[in-house]
This record gives structure tokens, C-alpha cells and sequence, in this order.
């Protein structure tokens, strides 16, 4: 069976990097485990993200070296997925990948690799453009806003998962998440061996 790729997609303060991080820290009350795919990116690196962990941090030099599978410019920083990520995780012991990417991205990766499900990340734009101006300031947050919605990152219909993060504080919404994800597999699994 080809390990299973969820892509994180939501619009920004929709939840996904916090509830990705609280999916870490309960991971072992789950028979499933999961591995992280770590997007590539020419950007600064934030207050309290890690490298290795949140992105890989690379000079454009580097960037241009990369084989990518995906890849988004925002704000004049380069984003990517790396081929040799992909590829790297899909060996590792996890039983399910995880990465967080916006919709386009997540269209590229499935048609890498075929066994790709979307986790919309569901929130109101109103508690979005509140959280993106007490995250990044009026002006920057109403840019951010701008751009989530001229790329219709509202209120998406085609979802594998659906997480209305409005309703949930990150870790219910983490155990959630890791229970739909786990009935997917789990479905995944019995479909294969009663349809082959």
C-alpha cells in the first residue's frame, strides 16, 4: 500500500501549523504514526520556528537547486516541496505523511503521488482577519486576508477531512483530526484488500 500523504490546507490563522504541533505532542496514544513533510523556504525564519522542524531555511542559491514537486512565491519568499523530501519520507517507518500547504500545492502533490487526501481547515473570515491583524499588524494582515481570498482559500468543498477550527481549541482539534485520519486508513486498508 502507497503510505498516505494529508495535506494541511486553510486559510492563514485557520489553525494549521498549531494543530500540527499539537498532533506531535499526542502522537503516542495512536496506533498510527505519522512523519512530517518540511516545505522548503527562502523566507526568514519567525520567532520560535526551527529549522529542520517548520521549514528548511535555504539562500535562494539553493532553492534553485532543489527538484520541486510544488512551489508558491508570497511577499517575495520562495516556498517549496522538495522531490528528495517526498521521496525520503515516504521510506521512513510513519505510517502516514503529514505537510501543510496551500490548495495549488496540494494539487501538485497528488499528482505525484497518487494516494493524497486534503484537510481543509475550515474558519470564518471574520475570525481570520482577526487573528491575522493581532498576528501581523492592520496593514500586513489585511494584505494577508486580500490574498486568502483572491485564492479562494474560504469555504473549499472538495475535502478528504473537514476541521472547523472555529469550534475547537488546537489539541481537540488535533485528536480530531488524527481520528478522521486514522478512519481513513483504516477504510484505505479494507477497500484494497476486499477490492483486489
Amino acid at each position: 500500500m502507497l503510505k498516505p500523504i494529508f495535506c494541511l490546507v486553510g486559510p492563514s490563522t485557520s489553525g494549521k501549523s498549531t494543530v500540527w504541533k499539537n498532533m506531535h505532542d499526542i502522537q503516542e496514544q495512536f496506533d498510527y504514526k505519522f512523519d512530517t513533510i518540511v516545505s522548503h523556504t527562502t523566507r526568514d525564519r519567525r520567532e520560535g520556528e526551527v529549522d529542520g522542524v517548520d521549514y528548511r531555511y535555504v539562500s535562494d542559491e539553493t532553492f534553485d537547486q532543489l527538484n520541486r514537486i510544488e512551489e508558491v512565491e508570497y511577499a517575495g519568499n520562495r516556498y517549496c516541496i522538495a522531490e528528495e523530501e517526498i521521496c525520503n519520507k515516504l521510506h521512513s517507518s510513519s505510517d502516514f505523511l503529514v505537510v501543510i500547504v496551500d490548495y495549488h500545492g496540494y494539487q501538485q502533490i497528488k499528482s505525484f503521488h497518487n494516494n493524497t487526501y486534503l484537510v481543509y481547515f475550515d474558519i470564518s473570515a471574520f475570525t481570520a482577519i482577526r487573528r491575522l491583524i493581532k498576528r501581523d499588524g492592520i496593514i500586513q494582515g489585511f494584505k494577508r486576508f486580500k490574498h486568502a481570498i483572491e485564492n479562494n482559500e474560504f469555504d473549499r468543498k472538495d475535502y478528504d477531512i473537514l476541521l472547523k477550527t472555529d469550534e475547537m481549541e488546537p489539541t481537540q482539534s488535533a485528536r480530531k483530526l488524527y481520528r478522521e485520519i486514522a478512519n481513513q486508513i483504516t477504510r484505505s486498508k479494507f477497500y484494497r484488500r476486499f477490492s483486489a
